[in-house]
């Protein structure tokens, strides 16, 4: 089965957060519900995701049958898209809230095995150990 792979590398130098201030912005993000909020278009602020979740819609190849690695999942926002197109989904995030927020809006897809979700950092991530 064919695995497509969707992540943004930022070199580790460029980081202006330390590793655990990183995940603790995810975490609180994730918790209030503000990074789902991104992709609402009632909100103002999501116009940039959007257009980058459009664009990666507009990537992918026809996905019916290949499994979807999304690294760095957030809250699951492609999950729809790839279920819709008879896809499966694996989706990786350090972030357990965001995970958590996955689990809450699709609990019948994860029972059904549709999708499967890992927590690890995307550095220590070994599809093939998966």
């Amino acid at each position: 089965m064919d695995t497509i792979c969707f992540f943004i590398f930022i070199p580790k130098k460029n980081y202006i957060m330390n590793d655990q201030e990183i995940l603790g912005y995810f975490e609180s993000q994730a918790k209030s519900g503000e990074w789902d909020s991104l992709y609402d278009p009632k909100n103002t602020k999501s116009y940039p995701f959007i257009i980058r979740f459009k664009k990666s819609i507009e990537l992918m190849k026809p996905i019916e049958g290949m499994t979807v690695l999304d690294l760095g999942c957030g809250t699951g926002i492609l999950i729809p898209h790839v279920i819709n197109s008879k896809g499966s989904y694996m989706g990786l995030d350090s972030s357990e809230n965001m995970l958590n927020v996955v689990k809450k809006k699709y609990p019948a897809l994860i029972e059904s095995n549709k999708i499967k979700l890992f927590s690890d950092d995307i550095r220590n991530f070994e599809p093939s150990q998966k």
